[in-house]
């Protein structure tokens, strides 16, 4: 299957999981490069819960009081791994 586009990647940067921000299946358990492709948040592989892209372009996990976005940085949202026809 060829990576999504950039328009299926719903501002995602490029990167081999097919991971984005407009649908698919919640990332929970995320693949071990992902900060190579992703900035991630500090403490990251100690969150827990699913992916999501804080307001600042970070990547965390939504559960846990660590890997997640600051407290007041604002409304997450979730990283889906692209399948094509879902959305």
């Amino acid at each position: 299957m060829p990576p999504p586009t950039a328009a299926e990647r719903c501002g995602a940067p490029e990167n081999p999981f097919g991971y984005n921000y407009c649908g698919g299946v919640l990332v929970h358990e995320p693949a071990p490069d992902v900060c190579r492709w992703f900035v991630c948040v500090p403490g990251f592989w100690a969150g827990r819960g699913y992916l999501t892209v804080c307001p600042d372009g970070r990547v965390g996990m939504v559960g846990g009081p660590v890997g997640r976005c600051p407290e007041r940085a604002g409304r997450k949202a979730p990283v889906y791994a692209y399948q094509p026809g879902a959305g």
